[in-house]
């Protein structure tokens, strides 16, 4: 994880540069000064603290952990009540089934990708399937102007939850990993 931190700082700004249409900027040092502050400072700060204080990390993973995911679900939930218009204006644009499609291959390739122990790929294919999402709105709500980046950005967050939910909710029971 610490190594994808870094190679993001680098790729993020890259992928987005490389994936916007030609009338669509994004400041690429812009985004990367958002990768390092958002993901890159509190990677390196959290590795230090569990280097330096192990017990105290340890204590604090799991609440800090449930903090960040309940954060982010009302966050999608916030996103989704005040876009809800927008994206009802998404059902038949092909744009839904896209990203539906890109959170199934998501999970497949994670899954596939993951190694050879069942429980690892398991995290990978649901890590894989909506890591970005965060990332993704920081850059839309700072990034561009266009409001219909961001409602793109929510619906895909709220598929990939829909969908990977439950896929990792099935995987972590116990007896089955």
């Amino acid at each position: 994880m610490a190594v994808l931190g870094v190679v993001s700082v680098a790729t993020i700004p890259i992928t987005v540069a490389l994936l916007m249409p030609g009338d669509v900027s994004a400041e690429p040092l812009g985004i990367a000064r958002i990768v390092v502050v958002t993901q890159l400072i509190p990677l390196i700060g959290g590795l230090g603290v569990k280097a330096r204080f192990q017990s105290v990390a340890t204590r604090l993973h799991p609440p800090i952990q449930r903090l960040s995911t309940v954060l982010l679900v009302l966050l999608i939930i916030l996103l989704t009540l005040v876009y809800a218009g927008e994206m009802r204006q998404l059902v038949g644009t092909g744009t839904l089934f896209i990203s539906v499609a890109v959170v199934g291959a998501a999970l497949l390739l994670g899954y596939a990708l993951g190694g050879p122990g069942k429980g690892t790929r398991e995290v990978l294919a649901t890590t894989t399937a909506a890591r970005n999402v965060a990332i993704a709105l920081l850059i839309a709500t700072t990034s561009f102007r266009d409001p219909g980046v961001l409602t793109i950005i929510v619906a895909f967050g709220l598929l990939s939850l829909v969908i990977s939910g439950p896929v990792a909710s099935l995987w972590g029971r116990p007896g089955e990993t």
